[in-house]
Formats: C-alpha cells, sequence, structure tokens
C-alpha cells in the first residue's frame, strides 16, 4: 500500500494496532464493571435488607427514587450525600454501609458501590421528565329550548 510515494511497514502498522486495541481495552473497562439493576438489587437485598427493609431504612426501590432525586437536585454525588446525610462524601457512607454489612463481600460490596455511583451519574445525564397535566372542559347550555350549545375544550400542558 503506497501512501505519498512511502510504503506501510509491518513495522509501522504493528504499534499503530497496539495504540488502537489499548484504546479499546481502556473504554470497556468500566462497562466490564457495570451490573444490572436485577443484579444490584438481588445483592442489596441478600445483604442489606436487614436494614433497608422499608421501615428502619428505605428500601432498594426507594433508594434507587432517592438518587433520581439528588441527581435533579446536586451536581455530583459526593454533596448528595453530603446534603443529605451529613457523611463527608459517598466513599466515607459506603465504607460506613461495608462496616455494618460483615456478609457482604468485598466483590459484591464494590459491585454495588459502582452501581449506585453509576445509577446516580445516569440519571444526572438523563433528561429530566416535564409534568404534564391534560384538563378538559365540556360545558353544555341550553340557549333557547331548540338550539343547545356544546362547547368542549381539552388543554394539554
Amino acid at each position: 500500500m503506497a501512501i505519498s510515494g512511502r510504503y506501510i511497514t509491518n513495522a509501522m502498522l504493528i504499534p499503530s494496532m497496539l495504540v488502537v486495541l489499548l484504546l479499546g481495552m481502556l473504554f470497556s473497562i468500566p462497562n466490564a464493571t457495570a451490573i444490572s439493576e436485577q443484579e444490584a438489587e438481588k445483592i442489596f437485598n441478600k445483604h442489606c435488607s436487614i436494614c433497608h427493609n422499608g421501615v428502619t431504612a428505605v428500601d432498594f426501590n426507594k433508594l434507587l427514587e432517592k438518587l433520581r432525586d439528588w441527581a435533579s437536585k446536586y451536581s455530583d454525588i459526593d454533596t448528595a450525600v453530603k446534603q443529605e446525610y451529613g457523611a463527608e462524601n459517598y466513599d466515607a457512607l459506603m465504607k460506613e454501609m461495608k462496616r455494618m454489612t460483615p456478609t457482604i463481600s468485598d466483590e459484591e460490596f464494590k459491585k454495588l458501590y459502582d452501581f449506585f455511583k453509576n445509577y446516580f451519574e445516569k440519571m444526572r445525564q438523563a433528561k429530566p421528565l416535564q409534568p404534564t397535566a391534560t384538563i378538559t372542559l365540556t360545558v353544555v347550555q341550553t340557549v333557547t329550548k331548540t338550539s343547545p350549545v356544546y362547547a368542549h375544550a381539552t388543554l394539554t400542558i
């Protein structure tokens, strides 16, 4: 293959291919550790529901609601945790949760830690839902005995 009178040799091609391969691996690492919401809920219910049962502390679904709410109010999860719980930051709060949950493995803890942090970020990037309301007004009025007036309007906001 000629480029401006020069030829590409294997010595030139191999380093380029290595760079592309390394960049591909670098950008795929965060996705490799990501878990599904169902897997996170399973781990959470197995280890955290002793306290997070909806009575003592919020359950998994309510926790996700909180994270969505925080994502609309705070620029980052550290600020949210500090404002809402008074913890120094997300890491400090989660270390305390880990301390209170001796049955969870380091691997499962890391999965939940990353899941909640990534969920917050995902909600920060999501377009906020716009509230909508539909108002329907129907008026029926008889002007005379032979000519009823009927009006119907629908307004969606």
